[in-house]
């Protein structure tokens, strides 16, 4: 009973870490380094102005509703994009603005967020000597070094992120100036993350803004055929209210381009968040982005200047990098190398635990089932996560399995106390029990771990597989730091001798 003690207690601190190394080493994730690509692209420059509008968690779907409602008919509106994977803001903001994916730019997250080594749109303003403003978007400040012009927060901050965003451009153009602005609408986020994207009142405020986006163009209009508005979205919600995984509703975003002479009408290409930085440079004229891998939208817009041939040799120059350098091009993929070396190292592990439980009786395997019968059921109740769509707040999710443990160890200690002989039967039912889900918990890992790896890396994994394993591993390890000894102390505290 003691080494079963003391296995099940090792094991379960070795999946805390394994937990904690993997929350790490996504947080610390920085992308490849690929040296050696030339922009290709154009000498074009002579635009005046381009302005992004982000349209903060914006679904296509919502969007398309009221497009005609609100009279947006003076540009193209492409209604078939998708985001980026994890489909947080950081992630496609880097992915936006430099038409490489999350894995390549190395933003994975909205924690942690650093200055981006990959080549740029906001860099290629710079190179070109525009004034590059960022009216409120502290990621764009932490990822492309753009101060943001500060504004306060909560319900109306797009209201004055577009109100200062017409008045700066208007200033700096003026002043002779050439402009790269980026303006960010954070309120249809907010009330998605607090009511749902299916809810009224997030449909209700996405209508009230596009209707404000559409007063901008309209306040602008005499400026569009010296420049170009670029209205888009980086992700869509779930139901429930977050975003970050790969549902479709999640992943639903749109573009809506506007100036240059760009005629109005609606475009029904599928496109990615990584194809916006080369379609905008084609439009500008400008340098593709040296680590672009998107393609210009050449199926809305024409092919101008060649840049669809020059886009794809540069992506196949990029993965060949990639495949040089990692032995494969995808981004984002299962399999890692050294699998063949984990997967006898996971069945080793499993040794240990499993030779203790071939003594264990009967009932002990049949309270293993129940245990994890109950446990999931309060999980799926109580936390419910299983992609990053799910998850608002990793904190949450850590204390949420933690309570799960605790109450389902709770009944499973009254169980043991009712059925066993003795304190002592109930104590070492309690063990086996732990050993057995020591043994669950290591296969469930092992279904991510031994083909991908315990830390993130280049190729990135498949993130809604690796939320489950982070779970499993929560899971398995509070079960027997939190939930042994919380099932052993009600075991014997209620324990009675039967008559």
């Amino acid at each position: 009973m003691v080494r079963g003690l003391v296995v099940v207690f090792v094991y379960c601190l070795v999946f805390l870490a394994l937990a904690l190394v993997a929350y790490d080493s996504w947080l610390g994730y920085r992308g490849v380094v690929l040296s050696g690509v030339s922009g290709a692209g154009g000498v074009g420059g002579g635009v005046d102005f381009v302005v992004f509008i982000l349209f903060d968690g914006v679904s296509s779907e919502v969007f398309q509703r009221v497009m005609d409602e609100v009279g947006l008919g003076v540009g193209v509106f492409l209604p078939r994009g998708s985001s980026v994977l994890p489909s947080y803001s950081g992630p496609a903001r880097g992915s936006i603005l430099s038409g490489a994916p999350p894995a390549v730019h190395g933003v994975v997250s909205n924690e942690g967020v650093f200055r981006l080594s990959v080549d740029n749109l906001v860099d290629e303003a710079r190179r070109r000597g525009y004034v590059v403003v960022n009216v409120g978007d502290t990621l764009v400040e932490s990822l492309f070094g753009v101060e943001a012009v500060p504004l306060e927060g909560g319900a109306g901050q797009g209201v004055l992120a577009l109100e200062a965003g017409r008045a700066l451009l208007r200033r700096h153009l003026g002043e002779g100036r050439r402009v790269f602005m980026w303006i960010t609408v954070d309120d249809v986020d907010l009330v998605g993350h607090k009511a749902g994207g299916l809810s009224a009142e997030y449909n209700a405020t996405v209508r009230n803004y596009a209707l404000l986006i559409s007063r901008f163009l309209d306040e602008v209009s005499d400026l569009l055929p010296r420049g170009l508005v670029v209205v888009l979205s980086d992700h869509g919600f779930k139901r429930g209210g977050h975003h970050g995984g790969g549902e479709e509703t999640v992943m639903s975003t749109f573009m809506y381009v506007a100036g240059l002479g760009v005629g109005p009408g609606v475009c029904g290409a599928p496109f990615s968040l990584v194809d916006v930085a080369p379609t905008v440079a084609m439009l500008l004229g400008w340098d593709l982005p040296r680590h672009s891998f998107g393609r210009p939208l050449v199926e809305c817009f024409g092919d101008v200047g060649g840049y669809a041939s020059a886009a794809e040799r540069q992506r196949r120059q990029l993965t060949e990098m990639l495949r040089s350098r990692f032995g494969t091009s995808e981004t984002n993929a299962l399999f890692t190398d050294m699998w063949w070396v984990r997967l006898p190292l996971a069945v080793v592990a499993a040794a240990p635990p499993v030779y203790l439980l071939r003594r264990a009786p009967r009932g002990a395997f049949v309270f293993a089932a129940l245990y994890v019968g109950l446990f999931t059921a309060v999980y799926i109740y109580a936390v419910g996560v299983s992609t990053f769509s799910d998850i608002y707040s990793f904190g949450e999710v850590v204390a949420g399995v933690a309570e799960v443990a605790a109450v389902s160890s709770f009944v499973a200690g009254l169980a043991a106390a009712r059925t066993a002989k003795n304190r002592r039967d109930a104590v070492a039912l309690l063990v086996y029990v732990y050993l057995a889900v020591v043994v669950l918990g290591l296969a469930a890992a092992s279904i991510f771990l031994v083909p991908y790896g315990p830390v993130v890396t280049f190729p990135n994994p498949y993130w809604d597989l690796a939320v489950k394993y982070f779970v499993a591993l929560l899971s398995a390890a509070f079960s027997g730091l939190i939930g042994m000894p919380t099932a052993t102390a009600v075991a014997l505290a209620v324990y009675k001798p039967r008559a």
